[in-house]
């Protein structure tokens, strides 16, 4: 008598396709894909193109596909996906729906629900419930966060996002969201404030890094754990996991170690110094753009939009030799600031305050005169060549060997020209290197052009055997001297 299976809701064979494909994971590939050594993440690979495969044939997000282990944890993900993931609302409700919660699923969807009255399952539509945001979100593997009447999600392949809700209804596109997106499975956010005021919203990227951002707007990254690499690295993250706040720390676990973060001491933050033209860490001289890299160096980033410069931005100042900097451009991680002309030659020091409160100060030694060539990609000089026709100042280029270039650079002295030359202590150029002309010719005239006190400086002349238009011009050929 031949025997026939009608239980295959419970367990079914196995493919021989899929038993072929699985052998090498049963023996020698046998690593837990969740661990970080090479074993393990050979495993993982495996398990995420089997996931992309799956996706493929189905028309879904490779972030939309679990495993499970069976039927009844495939039931219950599929139901705690939808209710699970609460978040208690009493603010911004209506007299229709004064107490609210909200969720998300694995797809996606964003749930408002009336607590009172949940609405039970609805074939078709979502219409038994408050409110339905479908693919506001990428996956949701986790928990949101409730902060000042507004919502933060994290999904999986999405960015940290932030939902407002006023008269029981979230706003149907996110009011602000980080800049950067965060794989599988997303990340959980926290937040820590003072009653309502300064929200920060802490996650872990599963990268391995923490960052901390301004809870009112996602943009604005206050502060992540790779920009001081060698003192605040995080290690592997551990899926699932959420960042915990408590008596003015964070603590983050790893899947080796409990990291512990807090406020550094005041004025003991390092950071870094260069030339913001050419990024020399030596060409710092009065009137210099320089680029201070660090953590913690300004409460918001900002721009300077008009004349005056001024000395605090983004609630950032900074002094050299106690003379206040004009600053340009401010973020938590980077400074752009000019050198104080009133400020002397010699050893000195630049400090930088946020709101008040120093960060760090670190010792310089400043030049008298140190320009600063703008450079672009691959140390090659930031130059114009003024073509027919173009608005661009253009020198009277004499000798027939030359022709006409313009330079940009910053961190000189202002002085007048003298028989077409740069006056004394005002750097000019010359070409130099193998295969930038010959020698022997006539040296060319050279002439300083729209002299700017502020940001640059365009220095334009004439250079022998100077390349075709279009053509690159390495800045390691392009040395300053002085003209006597």
């Amino acid at each position: 008598m031949q025997r026939i299976y009608l239980d295959y809701n419970a367990t079914t064979p196995v493919h021989p396709a899929v038993l072929e494909a699985m052998l090498p994971y049963f023996g020698a590939e046998f690593g837990n894909p969740s661990s970080v050594h090479q074993f393990g993440q050979r495993a993982s690979h495996a398990i995420e193109q089997a996931r992309e495969s799956v996706a493929a044939l189905i028309g879904a997000r490779s972030s939309e596909i679990v495993f499970t282990s069976g039927g009844t944890e495939a039931d219950n993900a599929a139901i705690f996906g939808i209710i699970g993931h609460v978040l208690r609302t009493e603010k911004r409700s209506s007299a229709a729906h004064p107490h609210l919660m909200a969720g998300a699923g694995k797809e996606g969807r964003i749930y408002l629900l009336d607590r009172d009255n949940p609405g039970k399952l609805h074939s078709g539509s979502d219409s038994q419930i408050v409110q339905s945001l479908p693919g506001a979100i990428g996956g949701l593997f986790g928990n949101p966060a409730y902060f000042d009447w507004t919502l933060y999600f994290c999904g999986s392949g999405d960015s940290l996002k932030a939902f407002p809700i006023s008269n029981a209804q979230m706003a149907s596109t996110p009011a602000s969201h980080s800049t950067e997106m965060f794989g599988y499975p997303g990340c959980l956010p926290t937040i820590s404030a003072n009653g309502k005021a300064n929200g920060i919203a802490w996650i872990l990227d599963p990268a391995g890094v923490l960052r901390a951002y301004d809870a009112s707007n996602l943009a604005n990254e206050l502060y992540n754990s790779s920009q001081n690499a060698g003192r605040d690295a995080l290690g592997p993250a551990v899926k699932f996991t959420v960042p915990t706040v408590a008596n003015g720390k964070v603590y983050a676990g790893t899947q080796n170690s409990l990291a512990v973060y807090g406020l550094l001491s005041p004025g003991t933050a390092a950071f870094a110094i260069s030339n913001a033209a050419g990024g020399d860490a030596t060409a710092v001289a009065p009137g210099s753009l320089v680029s201070i890299y660090g953590s913690g160096l300004a409460a918001s980033t900002a721009t300077a939009a008009s004349f005056p410069i001024p000395a605090t931005l983004g609630g950032a100042a900074v002094a050299v030799d106690g003379i206040s900097a004009p600053i340009l451009y401010a973020s938590p991680t980077q400074i752009n600031a000019q050198i104080p002309f009133e400020v002397s030659a010699g050893a000195g020091s630049i400090s930088v305050a946020v709101n008040g409160a120093l960060v760090g100060a670190v010792s310089i030694n400043i030049q008298a005169s140190a320009p600063g060539l703008f450079v672009q990609q691959e140390g090659n000089a930031a130059v114009v060549k003024p073509g027919r026709g173009s608005k661009l100042p253009k020198p009277a280029c004499r000798d027939r060997h030359c022709d006409c270039w313009i330079f940009y650079r910053v961190g000189s002295s202002q002085s007048a020209d003298r028989r077409g030359c740069c006056g004394v202590g005002n750097p000019s150029i010359e070409r130099t290197g193998p295969g930038h002309g010959d020698n022997r010719k006539p040296a060319c005239n050279r002439a300083v052009r729209g002299a700017g006190p502020w940001f640059r400086r365009a220095l334009s002349g004439e250079y022998p055997g100077a390349a075709n238009a279009g053509g690159t011009v390495p800045a390691a050929h392009l040395a300053w001297r002085r003209d006597q």
